[in-house]
């Protein structure tokens, strides 16, 4: 025994300092340790604040490991600043009032409290809840609503003083508020479908992902198929789910319409929809784009895009000849006539290799030949768009002002890029727009005139900075890929910047468990703990590794300027809370100008990374030059809740698909 207790005073602390950060404006926060004074070294596990010494302002006290407690004073109250603290009588047995919630209203601000003053394991808080009140010294008015709805409102009250609210003095309100007036609200759904999720587990596959990539929402699609001056929708399927068609009926619902070639085809996972006429007989044709990750092999037949042509009555046929081979994962298909003789001509973005990632995939470049089939013509137009990167959107629009329009696509780990349509070749003409290649996740584009000088602007999806990294130019996310360990299997290494050292994200477990031939180098955690990728491998190694790097993280919004540069334009801070699938731009409300509707979220990243669900429907009203502003959840009228979230506007309903989910509708109020 008393050898083990000799070992265990031999084993090195990690004692580390505390970190105090203010509040800077609601969402941002200073690091103040230093000022504060709590930068002692210790090994703490846990904290809580009360008022010990009965001055007004709280006093914090930290709990540590082979340490006394730390205890802190705070002298805020030398400082002169004023104070209003709360005790709560409940009735019967919730003497505390725990759940009960407290506002106070003074200068034109709120403070919010709810009465919950449990803190982590076994720990809890002062019951007294405390209002921090600067330089104000009387209280407009207070408000308490009670867990048994009960309500009390006070007013005028003054500072540097504890009250008492009693339960017993509150009042029941007879008549419900009246609800204020949002943009949306929601009705009930008239389509009939559920997307069905896959049970495939990707991280068994490829155990160094940093999310799986088997679960993308069905996309969805809208056009009068069927010619009687009604929008209708296509719906991509999920796993062993057909694609399906509804019918919009002149009282606005939509009801489904069975296709012998879709069930054919619904082992086919979708991933983007495409309505274009194909072959200039007047009548709409689909093409629906295959891909997924799953347990599909590379050039898997089950990756081929299909095109179904359309009789104008609602009914669509496959072609079995119409498309060349392309077993690819598509990301993205978007048409336009390249070659300016009538006939639409369609640009297919790969985004994955089934297995591989993250190896670059094929993209395509396909000319229709006038009568529905297509040639890939690729290289003839423009060879770097065979491997362009990993394809997530792309869209078609007139950049430059010469009327024709021109090729946009983004994607993960890959800048924004443009190529400008000359005579039927499409030229990268990034530079022109851009001073430096935007290299991000980029998961959805939109380009629209937000600002009305007659040029196009950009905003683009992106991961967000509501993550545990952060990256720029200097700081680069980095992905080092190869077969490592020579199993035929691709190893991705993902590496951020801390303290201006890159440093591998994968755990030392994590890299064991692939790379199980590093074990002897890195028989403990302590050698692993500072080791950068020069360290895990050897220059022979990283020399046969490929790079990808990511400079750009935020959702941004480029507008053009005189110079035919973008400008980036900050969004609100909102807009960065999660990953932006879709982007859509409308009036909603009706005062002339677009607002944009921010749609996204994903669930399926590491489980050290978490989800991304910090996304309601994030709505941002503009004005005339392209200032947004974020609307709140409360006034929007959304609760959008789910992975990957797609959606179209028809007429005045938003309709929405989400990974695994039922449609949701919402009604744009007017």
């Amino acid at each position: 025994r008393q050898d083990v207790l000799e070992l265990i005073k031999e084993m090195p602390a990690s004692n580390m300092t505390n970190f105090y950060y203010t509040n800077k404006d609601g969402v941002h926060f200073n690091d103040q340790s230093q000022e504060a004074g709590i930068a002692q070294p210790a090994n703490s596990n846990g904290a809580i604040y009360t008022d010990l010494d009965n001055d007004g302002d709280l006093d914090l006290v930290i709990n540590n490991i082979n340490k006394p407690a730390f205890i802190y004073r705070n002298d805020t109250q030398k400082g002169n600043g004023n104070f209003l603290n709360i005790q709560l009588k409940g009735n019967q047995k919730n003497t505390h009032g725990i759940g009960s919630k407290i506002s106070i209203y003074a200068k034109g601000k709120t403070q919010v409290l709810e009465q919950m003053p449990t803190r982590g394991y076994l720990s809890t808080v002062s019951s007294i809840l405390h209002f921090g009140l600067g330089d104000i010294t009387t209280v407009d008015s207070l408000k308490v609503t009670w867990n048994s709805g009960k309500t009390e409102t006070i007013e005028a009250l003054s500072a540097n003083r504890t009250i008492e609210l009693n339960e017993s003095n509150a009042q029941t309100l007879e008549l419900a508020q009246k609800k204020s007036k949002t943009l949306f609200s929601t009705v009930r759904n008239s389509i009939n479908f559920e997307h069905k999720p896959s049970s495939v587990n990707d991280f068994k596959r490829q155990s160094l992902l940093i999310k799986q990539l088997s679960h993308s929402s069905p996309p969805i699609a809208k056009a009068d198929l069927n010619n009687d001056g009604l929008e209708d929708i296509v719906i991509g399927g999920g796993v062993d789910q057909p694609t399906a068609i509804y019918f919009q009926s002149s009282n606005k619902n939509f009801n489904k319409k069975a296709n012998a070639d879709f069930d054919l085809d619904k082992a086919h996972f979708d991933t983007d929809i495409a309505v274009l006429d194909v072959n200039n007989d007047g009548h709409l044709d689909i093409y629906m784009a295959s891909g997924g990750y799953h347990n599909l092999t590379a050039n898997d037949p089950l990756l081929q895009d299909r095109l179904y042509l359309g009789n104008g009555k609602g009914n669509f046929k496959k072609t079995h000849n119409s498309l060349p081979q392309m077993t690819i994962s598509t990301g993205s298909v978007s048409f336009s006539d390249i070659n300016n003789d009538s006939h639409l001509d369609i640009f297919i973005g790969g985004y994955n290799v089934p297995g591989r990632f993250p190896e670059i995939p094929r993209s395509y470049i396909l000319i229709n030949d006038g009568k529905g089939s297509y040639v890939d013509k690729t290289n003839e137009i423009q060879p770097n768009l065979q491997y362009p990167g990993m394809v997530t959107d792309a869209t078609w629009e007139d950049m430059d002002g010469d009327t024709i329009e021109d090729l946009i696509i983004v994607g993960e780990w890959m800048p924004i890029t443009i190529f400008l349509n000359k005579n039927g070749k499409l030229i990268n003409g990034t530079d022109q727009f851009f001073e430096s290649d935007l290299n991000g996740f980029w998961s959805s584009v939109l380009v629209e005139d937000l600002n009305k000088d007659g040029k196009q602007d950009i905003i683009a999806g992106n991961i967000g900075t509501n993550t545990q990294f952060t990256i720029d130019k200097d700081t680069p996310a980095e992905l080092y890929y190869s077969d490592f360990d020579n199993n035929g299997s691709i190893d991705p290494i993902l590496n951020f910047y801390i303290d201006g050292n890159s440093y591998p994200y994968v755990t030392r477990d994590e890299l064991l468990g692939q790379l199980s031939s590093k074990r002897q180098k890195f028989n403990s955690y302590e050698k692993y703990a500072d080791a950068q990728i020069t360290d895990i491998f050897n220059d022979t190694e990283l020399k046969k590794a490929k790079k990808l790097t990511a400079t750009h993280q935020e959702t941004s919004l480029f507008l053009s300027s005189t110079d035919e540069k973008f400008t980036k334009v900050h969004l609100p801070l909102q807009a960065q809370f999660s990953p932006v699938s879709e982007i859509i731009a409308e009036d909603f409300n009706q005062d002339g100008d677009l607002d944009l509707l921010l749609l996204g979220n994903n669930d399926y990243y590491k489980l050290r990374i978490g989800k991304f669900d910090a996304n309601y429907g994030t709505l941002l009203l503009g004005d005339e030059n392209a200032n947004y502003k974020y609307i709140s959840q409360s006034k929007s009228g959304l609760s959008i809740k789910g992975s990957n979230t797609r959606g179209i506007i028809i007429d005045d309903k938003l309709i929405l698909t989400n990974y695994g989910k039922s449609i949701q509708t919402y009604q744009l109020t007017k």
